[in-house]
């Protein structure tokens, strides 16, 4: 099964770091940003914790189309 988690616009790279450690926690990998460039700060990788990996494989959009 194919799934994507989509987050639009996402503004606090804390609450990224954390989508990316619930992602991997059940199983899944593929994270997509809309017209965000947060998962890169530092703060999204210390809540990911483990998760890192997620983060340096998501993909980032300019629009949701």
């Amino acid at each position: 099964m194919d799934v994507y988690f989509v987050l639009v616009e996402p503004a606090v790279a804390e609450n990224v770091g954390s989508a990316a450690r619930a992602l991997k926690t059940m199983g899944f990998s593929r994270l997509r940003l809309v017209n965000s460039k947060v998962h890169l700060a530092d703060k999204a990788r210390w809540l990911a914790h483990g998760s890192s990996d997620i983060l340096e494989s998501a993909m980032s959009f300019t629009t949701l189309e």
